[in-house]
């Protein structure tokens, strides 16, 4: 565990630095933002399977979603807090949310999950139900110096 942690810090701290190839990071507001270039490769998920979803609803998480764009492609990404979600099933029976994980570490690999949620609301209680999401893996190359896009695959539980 605290091997895991040493080698986030190390990382992330690397971030935030210019690479020769495509160098992700979790500050700027472009797509080589980890979580921006994760929530692209949901939209294009999202249009291989031809899901006409076009209005994509995101959990609001200021860490992760602070730098994040209101529009990919034609798709609309509209970010909502509790309160607002709790208003929104108030008027619906449910709604897909999609949950950012931040970044992990699982052996040399770096990822960022995206999980699709149905939500309700009843009895003041919200319930998240989902049956996978979308890993987008990255490796830290340390000819670069950074993170690179190593692959991206959609999973159930």
């Amino acid at each position: 565990m605290i091997r895991t942690i040493i080698l986030m810090i190390i990382l992330l701290s690397f971030c935030g630095k210019s690479f020769s190839q495509q160098g992700f990071n979790t500050e700027k507001k472009d797509s080589s933002n980890v979580y921006h270039f994760a929530l692209i490769k949901y939209c294009d998920y999202l249009d291989k399977i031809k899901n006409e979803t076009r209005l994509i609803y995101v959990e609001n998480n200021f860490l992760i979603t602070g730098n994040l764009p209101n529009k990919i492609k034609d798709h609309v990404i509209k970010y909502l807090d509790k309160g607002e979600l709790k208003s929104h099933l108030m008027k619906h029976d449910k709604i897909t949310l999609i949950r950012i994980v931040p970044l992990r570490v699982k052996g040399n690999d770096i990822f960022v999950n995206v999980i699709p949620f149905n939500v309700t609301y009843k009895k003041r209680n919200f319930k998240y139900v989902n049956g996978g999401g979308l890993g987008i893996k990255f490796e830290f190359d340390f000819k670069t110096n950074g993170l690179i896009f190593k692959s991206s695959e959609y999973g159930g539980i």
